[in-house]
């Protein structure tokens, strides 16, 4: 497709993939967070965004996840463009039960 891909380090240790396996599909690896949220346009997450990335967010992140939004307002108004806060922190947000809910 032409994309550049970037993995956190341990990020398939879940669900059984190796680093080696990410490196082998042609993706990059990073070591923390702070790295991928820094090159990333698209942030494509297995989990909501957690507490210690909120501040990571930036408005030219599209962030598709499950958000989760009821029980974590903090995130939901780092997510969403449509709260009033300053133009840095808002990003695009799909969440992935939101796209499925619709078909």
């Amino acid at each position: 497709m032409g994309c550049r891909v970037i993995v956190q380090r341990g990020a398939g240790s879940g669900s059984g993939h190796t680093d080696e396996e990410y490196r082998r599909a042609g993706a990059e690896q990073a070591d923390a967070p702070e790295a991928l949220y820094a090159q990333a346009d698209l942030l494509w997450k297995v989990k909501e965004i957690l507490p210690a990335e909120y501040n990571l967010i930036r408005r030219e992140h599209l962030i598709f996840t499950y958000l989760h939004a009821v029980p974590r307002p903090e995130m939901t108004r780092r997510a969403s463009p449509s709260v009033r806060m300053p133009p840095a922190s808002m990003a695009r947000a799909i969440s992935i039960v939101s796209v499925l809910a619709g078909e």
